[in-house]
């Protein structure tokens, strides 16, 4: 599970050992009138707040079970009331600037403590010192300013908005605080938040599908990239085609198949003998091999149906994915990729879950059975493993529908295409000592599905799509359903969490998937040539994750951080009415027409943005690749202040902040 979606929540526990201003102190159980209290939990909306702000804290008495007792008396102390003034109900009121520990006592026994900042309004400024904007116009905030900024009213008044983001790596987070002086909320944002963020939300929690491929693909890299070798290793190819059979194999022809599709925990080569089963051809295509799992409940897809998901293979999706990537080294010299149906990956799929697994692709088959940088479990050949048609729910009630299996089936190997062509290429061709980083591989994926919806929707690839031409024909919503509703969702998820979710993040959840995908769509847009050229660049690199996106990019951007900062604003800006420059906009999706049918909300773009009141701190904590979003107003022939900092420190240097005059 996530932490919380924003900084603006404390809560603490007096069982757990103290350590300032994050845990609170024990003096030992009470038994006063009743239960023992076992521990109290207190609770401070904000770490830190400005002078003259009040917050209304909380504390609950638990006892050794978890119920909350009622009826205790709760007693409230500041240790420095000139700092910070506490009432006898919890209220905290900042008095002066300066750190003061609240702390509150359950039957005069259970003490718990917190640490909090009051910070002094930001100083007033004039007009005479204040930055004027035009309409539009996107600044870079630099030097004093990114402690300090003065912004003009103008004329009529004026709306800002602003876009942070953490350009750090890693694990490392940043708290950003923001307070506004001399200021008064947009009435009308450009970008409506779908919270005040006032009281925590709970973040986004991993969910099993993600958690599932995530695991999976640290296995594979783990166990099978160090196998890779770099260029001059010996290497264990497939010397023959899968499980011997032949190049062109007959209809019908029995193999045995190792179907196990857990791939998640041990040595992804070592197979049990009951992960293998009996397998039958079903059709053989120019590009695929279809095979069925024997094992598979009766009434599934017929022949002529997997005879056509070969023939879709071989004329959509091959090409699709060939033309943007290159084309798959061929390890097992039969020209063909099999598509394997097995109740595997049905298996995945709980009978009660809200989620499907949709299959992949296994490097392990890649290499060799035996020999040097082997993998016992390998089928020794190009190929994904797919779900059969379950009608009598023998697993689940996951792929009862003929129609939608076979829509799933030809979007999952869109997607799983772009990670066999991509291991196969580093491993074969360009002798990278080590598989793509798990983000970039898996925005190159979503990317794929991206380019085969704009195929079988019959647009051009990097058209400008807005809701309207989506909705314009039953065949054109079907076709985004199918293929590119999944992206936006994502990315939707990452608008909604932004702060604790990052374009490249290592944790392969719904929002880094939607934040790597929407990254490199920014940044492919942005580009002079064609897409083509730098997805196919980046599939044939040695070079890994953001190392690799800035030696691909290079001619575009000077770093994938300066992407980053661009596209933060872009998420902020792309659609609107305010005339930015097309630096910060998306020439490929019109978000602002999408996004809110996305959320179910037609009238509200999804990004969460802090509204920025007078004089009350909003403070976020941002993941490496984090951003935060707030807006602000200036009246007329007036001049706001925006106080930014890292609490009681000055801005993190990794935190970057642009501005934009939005009325």
């Amino acid at each position: 599970m996530r932490r919380s979606l924003l900084a603006l929540g404390l809560f603490l526990v007096a069982c757990q050992p103290s350590s300032p201003g994050t845990a609170p102190s024990t003096t030992g159980g009470g038994t006063t009138g009743g239960a023992s209290i076992a521990r109290l939990v207190l609770a401070i909306p904000a770490n830190s707040f400005v002078v003259g702000e009040t917050i209304k804290s909380s504390a609950t008495p638990y006892d050794a079970n978890g119920t909350v007792l009622t009826n205790r008396t709760i007693t409230w102390t500041s240790s420095a009331p000139t700092i910070a003034s506490v009432s006898s109900t919890g209220t905290v009121t900042g008095v002066a600037a300066g750190t003061s520990t609240i702390t509150a006592t359950a039957d005069g026994t259970v003490s718990a403590s917190l640490a909090i900042t009051i910070l002094a309004a930001p100083s007033p400024c004039s007009t005479s010192s204040a930055i004027t904007m035009n309409v539009g116009e996107v600044r870079t905030i630099t030097g004093a300013q990114r402690n300090l900024l003065c912004v003009a009213g103008g004329a009529s008044g004026a709306d800002y908005a602003i876009s942070a983001i953490n350009l750090d790596t890693g694990s490392t987070t940043r708290p950003l605080t923001m307070l506004a002086g001399g200021t008064q909320v947009v009435g009308t944002p450009l970008a409506p938040s779908l919270s005040n963020l006032v009281t925590p939300l709970e973040g986004e929690r991993l969910s099993e599908p993600e958690r599932v491929h995530l695991q999976r693909q640290r296995n594979m890299r783990r166990t099978l990239g160090s196998r890779m070798g770099g260029s001059g290793s010996a290497r264990a190819f497939p010397t023959s085609n899968i499980k011997g059979l032949a190049a062109t194999p007959t209809v019908g022809t029995i193999v045995r198949l190792n179907s196990n599709g857990d791939g998640v925990g041990g040595n992804p080569c070592v197979a049990n003998a009951s992960d293998y089963h009996g397998a039958r051809v079903a059709a053989v295509t120019t590009r695929a091999i279809v095979i069925v799992d024997t094992t598979a409940p009766s009434g599934g897809l017929t022949d002529a149906e997997l005879l056509s998901i070969g023939t879709t293979f071989d004329t959509l999706v091959y090409n699709v994915d060939v033309n943007a990537f290159g084309a798959p080294y061929d390890a097992d010299a039969n020209g063909r990729v099999v598509l394997f149906f097995t109740p595997g990956v049905n298996a995945l799929t709980p009978a009660t879950s809200s989620y499907v697994i949709g299959g992949f692709f296994d490097s392990r088959d890649l290499y060799a059975s035996t020999g040097t940088n082997g993998c016992a479990a390998s089928n020794e050949g190009e190929m994904f493993y797919l779900p059969v048609l379950d009608a009598g729910k023998k697993y689940n009630s996951a792929y009862t529908n003929r129609a939608a299996l076979i829509n799933t089936v030809v979007n999952t190997v869109a997607h799983e295409f772009q990670h066999l062509i991509n291991w196969s290429r580093r491993l074969n061709v360009t002798f990278a000592s080590y598989a793509e980083d798990v983000f970039l591989d898996e925005g190159l994926s979503h990317y794929a599905e991206e380019l085969l919806y704009y195929r079988v929707s019959g647009f051009s690839s990097g058209t400008d799509i807005n809701f309207s031409k989506i909705a314009a024909t039953s065949t054109t919503q079907n076709d985004f359903l199918n293929y590119q509703d999944q992206n936006m969702a994502r990315l939707l998820t990452f608008m909604a969490n932004p702060s604790t979710n990052s374009p490249w993040a290592d944790n392969d959840s719904l929002a880094t998937r939607g934040a790597t995908w929407g990254l490199l769509r920014y940044m492919i847009d942005q580009s002079p040539l064609q897409s083509t050229v730098y997805t196919q660049a980046l599939v044939n690199s040695n070079r890994q994750g953001l190392d690799n996106l800035n030696y691909v990019f290079g001619n575009v951007f000077t770093s994938p951080f300066q992407a980053a900062q661009a596209f933060a604003m872009s998420l902020l800006t792309d659609g609107s009415s305010v005339p930015v420059s097309t630096n910060y906009a998306f020439r490929s999706w019109d978000l602002r027409t999408i996004m809110p049918r996305e959320a179910n909300t037609p009238t509200v773009y999804p990004l969460s943005v802090y509204a920025l009141a007078p004089s009350a701190t909003r403070t976020a904590t941002l993941a490496a690749g984090g951003m935060a979003f707030a807006r602000f107003s200036v009246g007329a022939g007036g001049a706001g202040s925006l106080a930014l900092s890292s609490l009681t420190e000055a801005l993190h240097t990794p935190i970057s902040v642009q501005l934009v005059r939005t009325r």
